[in-house]
């Protein structure tokens, strides 16, 4: 399903987005998720894990109940947040998405040790708030070229910072699929949280490791750059991981500041 709309949130100019999910060419179902609340100015692409349907559960808790909670929290009208107070208010509303998920995991035998991943972005005004749980990633594209916003939370990206395997090797190794983090930890999540100001021509992309782990950053790059709406980027960043060999559900979504 693919969405566009304008965030309503007072911007010196105008978002449009798009989202689009699929289960790629492998897999029996899709554990990818993710929403759109443009008048909150939230966006979240969440990747489930667990046994049968169990991650389909975590990552609908995650993408769709998360940003009713954090509206508890986190006002609509508040024009600033990067400071102290916003992100400890951000992370009340992680540790009680958090615990819902841990409770559906321990009361239903089907949800038994389910989680999910979550990347999310939160703008006011020029200002966004990047959160980060996992190895779904959020990259950004500035003046045509690329950068990756998120580190990964497993192993692979710990042998990568130790020098023990090379980007290359880094292809399809089983590391990749050792999580340090993600929303339904019995001991509780963790995040990684960053900040930068929007400006004009930015293309913000969301996306679970269906897409990375299929496509690399510089075909990603390639197709961000062309000048197409964000609902035919999504397409084609799809059509390539799944030309890529579709191993994974896979999940783009696609902010454009114009």
């Amino acid at each position: 399903m693919v969405t566009k709309d304008t965030n309503d949130i007072d911007l010196p100019f105008n978002l449009n987005y798009a989202g689009l999910t699929d289960i790629g060419s492998v897999r029996d179902n899709n554990e990818d998720c993710w929403s759109a609340d443009p008048e909150f100015g939230c966006y979240i692409v969440s990747d489930g894990m667990g046994g049968a349907l169990a991650g389909e559960v975590a990552s609908d808790i995650v993408a769709h109940q998360l940003p009713d909670i954090l509206k508890k929290y986190i006002p609509l009208e508040l024009d600033e947040i990067s400071n102290e107070a916003v992100c400890n208010d951000l992370f009340k509303g992680l540790t009680e998405v958090n615990d819902i998920v841990c409770k559906r995991s321990a009361e239903d035998p089907e949800c038994q040790g389910m989680g999910a991943t979550l990347v999310m972005l939160m703008i006011r005004g020029p200002q966004v708030m990047v959160v980060h749980a996992g190895d779904s990633r959020a990259y950004l594209l500035r003046d045509n070229q690329i950068s990756c916003l998120t580190n990964d939370h497993n192993m692979l990206q710990v042998l990568l910072d130790e020098g023990s395997v090379t980007p290359e090797e880094a292809i399809g190794h089983p590391a990749g699929c050792e999580l340090l983090c993600d929303v339904g930890m019995p001991e509780g999540m963790y995040a990684d949280v960053i900040y930068y100001d929007m400006v004009h021509g930015d293309k913000i992309l969301l996306c679970s490791d269906g897409l990375n782990g299929m496509v690399r950053d510089e075909e990603i790059e390639h197709i961000m750059n062309k000048n197409n709406t964000p609902e035919v980027i999504c397409q084609e960043l799809i059509q390539a991981a799944i030309h890529g060999g579709g191993q994974d559900n896979v999940t783009a979504l696609v902010i454009d500041c114009v």
